[in-house]
C-alpha cells in the first residue's frame, strides 16, 4: 500500500512539474497575459482538470515557479553546502544562488511575474516563513554568534534588508532588459553591502 501511495505521489509531482515547466516555456515565448491555461495544459500534455488539481490559477502557478528555489534549500546537499561555508560566505551564497535561480527564467518572465505579484493578493513571495528567508536568517545568526556581524540589529532585520536588496537588484535588472549579469553584480555588490554589518 505504501509503495502504491509513493508511486501516486511521484506521478502527481511529475505532472505538477510538467505544468510548471510548460508554463515557463510559454510565458518566455508569448508573455504572461498571452499564455492561457489551456495552452499550458496542451504543452504539458495534461488535462485542464490536472492543472486545477495542482494550481487554483495561473497567478498561483507563476508564484510557485519563483518559490521553487525554497524547495532546493530543504535538500540535505544544499544544507551541507551552505553550512560548511563561513557564515558571511553562506549568507552571500544563498542570496546569490536565489538571484541566479530567478534570473535563469529570463528577465521578460520575471517582469511578468512581478506584474502578476503586484496585482495579486498572494504575498507568499515576501513571507518571512519562506525557507529562503529562514535560511538567510540562519546564517546571519551564525555570523552574529561568530562575532562577524556586530551592528546590534537582530537577525531578522539584517536578513530582511539583504533580501530587499536582492529583490531590488532583480527589478533593476528587469528595468535594464537583462542587459547585465545580475548574479555577478549581486555577488560583487553584496560584499560591499555586507561591510556595513561586519564587526571591525
Amino acid at each position: 500500500m505504501r509503495n502504491r501511495t509513493s508511486a501516486q505521489h511521484q506521478k502527481s509531482e511529475a505532472s505538477k512539474q510538467s505544468i510548471l515547466d510548460a508554463a515557463l516555456r510559454l510565458v518566455l515565448k508569448n508573455g504572461f497575459e498571452a499564455t492561457a491555461i489551456r495552452d499550458i495544459c496542451k504543452e504539458a500534455g495534461l488535462s485542464i482538470g490536472a492543472f486545477y488539481h495542482h494550481y487554483p490559477s495561473k497567478d498561483a502557478l507563476m508564484n510557485e515557479a519563483f518559490l521553487h528555489f525554497d524547495s532546493t534549500l530543504d535538500e540535505d546537499a544544499a544544507a551541507i553546502k551552505y553550512d560548511e561555508l563561513p557564515p558571511v560566505d553562506a549568507i552571500c551564497a544563498v542570496l546569490v544562488d536565489q538571484t541566479v535561480f530567478t534570473a535563469n527564467a529570463g528577465y521578460s518572465v520575471i517582469t511578468q511575474y512581478y506584474r502578476a505579484l503586484l496585482q495579486n493578493q498572494n504575498r507568499s513571495a515576501v513571507s518571512p516563513e519562506r525557507a529562503y528567508y529562514q535560511n538567510v536568517c540562519k546564517h546571519v545568526r551564525r555570523a552574529q554568534q561568530a562575532g562577524d556581524i556586530t551592528d546590534g540589529l537582530d537577525a531578522e532585520t539584517v536578513s530582511e534588508m539583504l533580501i530587499k536588496y536582492v529583490r531590488g537588484n532583480l527589478v533593476d535588472w528587469c528595468l535594464h532588459d537583462g542587459a547585465y549579469d545580475v548574479g555577478k553584480a549581486t555577488e560583487t555588490e553584496l560584499r560591499v553591502l555586507m561591510r556595513s554589518f561586519l564587526g571591525q
